[in-house]
């Protein structure tokens, strides 16, 4: 339900690795949701979201639903900040390199 237009957002992305890297990211914190909040009640709930979603596909029924459902990044702000997210992230490698040698040199 909450990743149903995952190829649009795929065939709109610039940078694919950190697309993925994202929507992995998210789908794990949706995986983590569902295993607190396992039940017959939730499994019911998300098929009947998920036939709505057929009918009305920009629904926002599934968070007044689920209240406590992970509040995930929104495609066009990851866009937005992929660019400084490759670079915060080729800082967070230098980072860790540095790290690791600290580590090995004590």
């Amino acid at each position: 339900v909450i990743f149903r237009d995952e190829e649009t957002l795929v065939s709109k992305s610039t940078d694919f690795k950190e697309l993925y890297r994202r929507i992995n990211s998210d789908k794990g914190q949706l995986e983590l949701w569902y295993q607190e909040n396992m039940s017959i009640k939730t499994d019911f709930l998300i098929v009947f979201l998920t036939a709505y979603s057929i009918f009305f596909p920009k629904q926002t029924l599934t968070y007044k639903v689920f209240k406590n459902l992970p509040q995930l990044e929104e495609i066009g702000e990851m866009e937005a900040v992929s660019s400084v997210t490759q670079v915060q992230r080729k800082v967070q490698q230098k980072n860790q390199v540095e790290k690791t040698e600290n580590l090995s040199y004590k």
